[in-house]
């Protein structure tokens, strides 16, 4: 955990695992930049990323992925937020670009934080399905990738947070 000090964190999980709303905080109880994979690549395309994928295929938005873990490298001192995707197709990198930290989270727990959300394209269909798939293919992935995984049942952002830089020091 030494590259804690000259490093980024690089936070990891599937989508509703609290990676963005932990990551933000996580920013600012470190004094870091926060930096968002799937809002830069929104920004850098000026669409959504369910318009990217609707509209030039998954294909794309995971080589606009890749290009952006390469432009990562170069960033020090932040607080990463992937995509859940990400790791799947361009995971290796990020060991090298700073500490990576699981966020893992229950089925049933993503059941809850995602059952309104209808922005995320992977979900359109059946989302208890999807989510019980993407759980099987990324969990290894995930897990052989983390430098730390912190479970997020039933814990707020702030708790999260604490235990992450309880486990980091």
């Amino acid at each position: 955990m030494n590259k804690i000090n000259h490093s980024n964190i690089i936070l990891i999980g599937l989508m509703g695992s609290g990676k963005t709303s932990v990551g933000k905080l996580l920013a600012e109880k470190t004094n870091r930049h926060f930096l968002d994979t799937d809002l830069y690549i929104e920004n850098q395309e000026k669409l959504s990323i369910q318009q990217i994928i609707n509209t030039k295929g998954e294909g794309y938005f995971r080589d606009l992925e890749k290009q952006w873990v390469q432009t990562l490298a170069r960033y020090h001192h932040h607080v990463i937020s992937t995509g859940g995707g990400l790791p799947m197709h361009s995971g290796d990198p990020l060991k090298e670009m700073g500490t990576v930290i699981f966020l893992s989270t229950t089925l049933e727990t993503l059941l809850k934080r995602l059952e309104t959300d209808n922005t995320r394209p992977l979900l359109a269909m059946n989302k208890k399905e999807t989510l019980e798939t993407l759980l099987k293919e990324r969990l290894p992935i995930y897990t052989s990738l983390a430098d730390l995984a912190i479970d997020t049942d039933g814990r707020t952002p702030l708790q999260l947070v604490e235990e992450i830089l309880k486990n980091l020091k």
